[in-house]
This record gives C-alpha cells, sequence and structure tokens, in this order.
C-alpha cells in the first residue's frame, strides 16, 4: 500500500509563522490585562473575568477548530486561514489604540482567543508535516 508523500514544510517558514503567533498569543494572554488595568481602571475581579473570559472562547475555539477548518478547506487554503487568523487578532488587538470604552477590551480579548485556539492547531500542523521522530524533536 503506497502512502502519500507528505511534503515538508521549510523549517524556517514554519519557526517564523511560530514566532509570530506566539506574540500575538502573548499580547492576548499578558498585555490585554495588563491595559485593561492600566488604562481601563480594571480591579482583580474583571481581570479574572476578562482571563476566564478568554479562556472559555479559547477552549470553545479549540474544540470547533478541526471540523470548521475542514469546512473552509475546500474554498480556501491552510495559508489563506493562517493569514486571515493573523490579521483578525492583529486588527482586533489594535482596536484600544482606536477606541475608548471597556467593550474593546473585552471584544479584544474574546476575538483574539478564539482566532488562536483556530491557529495553533494549523501552526502545530506545519511544524510536523514530513517530519518524523528525532527530525520533529530537534
Amino acid at each position: 500500500m503506497n502512502q502519500p508523500h507528505i511534503k515538508q514544510t521549510p523549517l524556517t517558514a514554519s519557526l517564523a509563522l511560530t514566532g509570530l503567533a506566539s506574540s500575538g498569543t502573548s499580547v492576548i494572554w499578558n498585555g490585554l490585562p495588563f491595559i485593561a488595568k492600566r488604562d481601563y481602571g480594571f480591579g482583580e475581579t474583571e481581570n479574572l473575568a476578562l482571563y476566564v473570559l478568554i479562556g472559555i472562547v479559547y477552549v470553545t475555539g479549540a474544540l470547533t477548530s478541526g471540523v470548521c477548518t475542514r469546512l473552509f478547506r475546500p474554498y480556501i487554503s491552510m495559508r489563506t486561514i493562517i493569514a486571515l487568523l493573523l490579521c483578525t487578532i492583529a486588527l482586533v488587538c489594535s482596536l484600544p489604540l482606536m477606541f475608548a470604552g471597556s467593550f474593546v477590551i473585552w471584544t479584544s480579548g474574546a476575538v483574539a482567543g478564539f482566532c488562536s485556539a483556530w491557529l495553533w492547531p494549523i501552526v502545530e500542523s506545519y511544524l510536523v508535516a514530513g517530519r518524523h521522530g528525532p527530525e520533529m524533536r530537534r
């Protein structure tokens, strides 16, 4: 039985993508609550609620990412999905610079958390594509 040849993703491209995605995730989990506290007067309770919201949305996104990605796949490429997710994260994380009001923090956290949950499984699939055993661990 012939197994299909899986084209290996260039490691440099995968690592660059991982770095960008990792930076975006850091902004969501670390930067957004900091901005909420400093610029919007969020207390510990509100920041905890923000973390809980981001976490719930992240889990929901992670649970739906595989099914939804397979639904979109016939229409757009995985690279396009990644680009759309990264652009959406960049846009919503920029909202606090453009608008005032705590709704911006809640919206940014929810949307960026959801997009991150979809992004990471795709990034991981690019990292391991065509790699096996010791090569994956290097």
